[in-house]
């Protein structure tokens, strides 16, 4: 792969539960690292009758380097926005993977 095409940056975050002096359970965001990536945005299939409405798609993609220690229950920070992971698609031949995520709504 070539890295130029590794042009944005994204967070990678784990749920991590901990428990207070109280012996109460509580969820936290702990951040993993940050990481090169390339965002595969969604194409929409719009007709011309659709030219001045705006669509919102809350699924996006992510290419990263095969390297990358990730899991499907990381949480993705990207432009401000949070997302959560899908599905994780391994492309060997090319040394990527793609994550495949939808927007996070806490």
């Amino acid at each position: 792969m070539r890295s130029g095409l590794l042009n944005e940056r994204l967070t990678v975050h784990r749920l991590v539960s901990t428990t207070d002096a109280t012996g109460a359970k509580k969820v936290s965001l702990a951040k993993r690292g940050e990481y090169w990536c390339r965002v595969l945005h969604q194409q929409h299939d719009r007709n011309t009758a659709d030219v001045d409405r705006v669509v919102y798609n809350p699924d996006i993609r992510f290419e990263l380097r095969a390297s990358v220690p990730i899991a499907d229950s990381d949480i993705i920070e990207y432009d401000g926005k949070r997302y959560v992971i899908v599905k994780i698609e391994k492309n060997r031949n090319i040394d990527t993977q793609t994550l495949h995520c939808n927007r996070y709504e806490q």
